[in-house]
């Protein structure tokens, strides 16, 4: 009995101490939305877009980020060593407390922007750090506020209650506390005026790297940004894309107060193939604390103040001496391929075939990129892409390939090289220079030597730049290479049977280059693993994987889960194909996963049976042979005018491959095969499309191709007339006539 009442009581204790944190909670919360409805900003005042807007679905009438960041220094255990408990058992730890709103006044135009922002959701809390985290070394404190009140035409303004706040628990063991709301008596020709405010403590660490974008998905009218920023820490600002100027001055205490305004914004973002980084008005703010002992401090920012605009060779050094720091011993090939049977012997296997010649240096570099990756993916190491090649590299001169050096490079998710603004922004490559060719960190499907997409066409630099040339004559600073379309191909081949109204389908997948990993979510570690240990055993080489019975049972688990998984996606991939889901699931296999070199193709095949696509017309019978080709890009008449560039992940190229058997006592209507054949090339691309009869099947064959992976906005039109007909061109149907 005592036991239980001895429950109850501590039960009791614990919901007491919910609900005292849920009120201290809703008392911070309440707090900051008067403070930031309290703000002194002219341009939330406006009453409505001008009418030229009127056809917009939202418009963004005014938005504001604010940010402050101050040095703090707190108190700390010193459990380092056990003397430090007894002689200096208290410590001081650098802090960066630090405060983000990023407020919007937001004209709601259309049922499309009701539906977006009806509904909100947010974490109100994190608190993360590392295993010492009670003894003050990394700690991440963030708490997190979201406002909003609806302002109506009459410009009544109502303030949602946090009351309407539903508090929900989610994540693993429910231990995620998030807030969502249904904003409510939201009208089409409101103004919403909605804010995000986040206050985090950090103990040993620099502040997370803030982005600010002057450019949306809807039109912005007015965007002003204000920080406050000690002047003991370290400011890096990068504006670009013709972002506002910076300005900066030192209020009383020394603060750096900097200011940023922007009316004359351009139009909405382009729905279609847009980069945002690369296109918008954009700045990229990263404050440091240097005096921190857990976050390393880039060189260029070890010394306190502002700079705007740095010179970026510098925070290209901050990568090239990052490098410097990576631990590296001749033991670590055996430490990392040591849970494989045979990987430990792989080096001294390599350098000798090398030096008999019984492989060549690409056979033997691509074959220790494939066993790097396989190790790194099978024995719970951490993976950091920068150690990845690093080490690579070193193993590569393990082998006997000597000539093997680093290169940093930009990639599409961050700023040109030559606009670097923040080390960690900046990826790491190998290039060999006998064989000309570049290894990269692992990137999805990507066999040895293949470029990813993101590193495309992107700046790269050989080495720290003393100087402008290499001693070979090459430049330091260059472009990588890019691709052509007949690199980055997905061609689907399909043989289909009529049988009544039903296609039974069986259709072959096959992806190269930067198109594999548009489908690599089909793939289960079970095809990873088989499909690079398939590659690894040559040479003469056995490799397995080397683990207890726990071990192998447990990966069986894992497998046989991931195969259900897999037939869910597979099931899916057909209804995304066809845009409806099959009548009949019958199979489906994966023959290659891509990484060999000599056979880089993602290549899968699925059985199943399709109702819809073949319709009687008395006695004669309509096929939607279009249905039989992937889903196309549909250009909107919104899309129709553009003064943007066209920033795709690659050239690329789709082909379809149909073969449809012809039932007996039928043929193929002559005037409808003919509709089928079409042809539209320009300098963007092409579509084309031919039909023709071969004994009793109709053999369709349909080409769509993108020739760059930057596209200028004056090709815009050039590019919609391939996307036209190949959207045109899936509405196709074909006659077939009884005899």
């Amino acid at each position: 009995m005592n036991r239980i009442f001895s429950l109850f009581i501590m039960l009791g204790i614990c919901l007491s101490a919910f609900a005292d944190d849920a009120q201290k909670y809703r008392q911070f919360a309440d707090t900051v939305r008067a403070e930031v409805w309290g703000m002194e900003l002219p341009a939330f005042n406006v009453k409505a877009a001008p009418p030229e807007y009127a056809g917009e679905s939202a418009v963004v009438l005014a938005a504001y980020r604010g940010i402050n960041a101050k040095k703090k220094t707190g108190i700390a255990f010193n459990v380092a060593m056990l003397s430090n408990i007894l002689t200096s058992p208290i410590k001081t730890t650098p802090q960066i407390h630090a405060t983000d709103i990023y407020r919007r006044l937001i004209q709601i135009n259309d049922k499309a922007a009701l539906e977006k922002f009806s509904e909100f959701e947010l974490t109100t809390r994190e608190n993360t750090g590392n295993y010492l985290n009670f003894w003050a070394y990394y700690k991440e404190d963030v708490k997190y506020v979201l406002g909003v009140r609806v302002i109506k035409p009459d410009g009544r303004i109502v303030e949602i209650e946090t009351d309407e706040f539903v508090n929900v628990k989610e994540g693993k063991k429910e231990k995620e506390t998030k807030q969502k709301l249904a904003v409510p008596g939201l009208e089409i020709g409101d103004k919403i005026d909605v804010f995000y405010y986040s206050q985090s403590k950090l103990k040993n660490a620099h502040l997370d790297p803030i982005e600010i974008y002057f450019r949306d998905e809807y039109p912005i009218l007015d965007y002003q940004v204000h920080l406050e920023l000690d002047d003991k820490l370290t400011s890096q600002i990068r504006t670009m894309n013709g972002a506002p100027e910076f300005t900066y001055s030192q209020n009383q205490e020394k603060d750096y107060v900097v200011d940023a305004h922007m009316t004359d914004i351009a139009p909405r973002t382009p729905r279609l193939w847009y980069n945002r980084k690369r296109q918008s008005p954009y700045a990229f703010i990263a404050v440091y604390n240097r005096r921190n002992k857990q976050e390393p401090t880039p060189e260029s920012a070890k010394k306190d103040g502002i700079q705007v605009n740095p010179d970026p060779l510098k925070i290209q050094d901050d990568a090239w001496k990052q490098q410097e720091n990576v631990m590296y011993n001749n033991s670590f090939f055996a430490t990392l391929t040591g849970h494989l049977n045979g990987g430990k012997k792989v080096a001294g296997n390599l350098k000798k075939m090398l030096k008999k010649g019984e492989i060549t240096p690409q056979q033997a570099a691509d074959y220790l990129y494939n066993l790097l990756v396989l190790s790194y993916s099978t024995n719970g190491y951490r993976y950091y892409r920068g150690d990845f090649v690093y080490y690579y590299r070193m193993f590569l001169k393990m082998i006997g390939i000597d000539d093997a050096e680093m290169i940093i490079m930009s990639t599409d998710k961050w700023q040109p090289l030559d606009q670097a603004i923040q080390r960690d922004n900046i990826h790491w490559g190998v290039h060999i220079k006998s064989l000309d060719r570049y290894y990269f960190p692992v990137s999805g499907l990507t066999a040895p030597g293949e470029i990813p997409a993101a590193y495309q066409e992107n700046q790269a630099a050989r080495r720290a730049p003393k100087k402008k040339k290499d001693d070979d004559g090459s430049p330091l600073q260059f472009n990588l290479p890019t691709s052509t379309p007949d690199d980055n191909r997905s061609i689907s081949a399909i043989t289909a049977d009529i049988d009544g109204t039903q296609l039974n389908i069986s259709r072959r997948e096959l992806n190269s280059g930067t198109r594999k990993n548009v489908m690599i979510h089909l793939l289960t570690d079970e095809n990873l693993v088989d499909g690079y240990l398939r590659y690894l055993n040559r040479y003469g080489q056995s490799i397995a994987l080397k683990e207890n019975k726990k071990k192998t049972a447990e990966r069986q688990e894992r497998y046989s889960d991931g195969r259900q998984e897999q037939l869910a996606a597979i099931k899916e991939e057909i209804k995304d194909y066809h845009e409806t889901e099959p009548a009949q699931f019958k199979n489906y296999r994966i023959d290659n996963i891509g990484i060999d070199p000599d056979s880089a193709w993602l290549d899968y095949t699925i059985d199943y049976t399709m109702d819809g696509l073949v319709k009687r017309a008395g006695r004669n019978l309509l096929v939607s042979v279009g249905r039989l080709m992937s889903p196309q890009t549909e250009v909107f008449p919104s899309d129709r005018i553009r003064t943007d560039d066209i920033h795709m992940d690659s050239p690329r190229l789709f082909e379809t491959v149909i073969n449809l058997r012809i039932p007996d006592g039928y043929k193929v209507s002559q005037k409808s095969l003919a509709s089928l054949t079409q042809n539209v090339e320009n300098a963007a691309g092409s579509f084309s499309s031919t039909a023709d009869i071969d004994g009793s099947t109709l053999v369709i064959r349909t080409i769509k191709k993108y020739n760059h992976k930057i596209e200028p906005a004056a090709n815009w039109s050039e590019l919609t007339k391939v996307l036209d007909a190949a959207a045109n061109w899936r509405t196709s149907t074909i006659l077939i006539e009884k005899q």
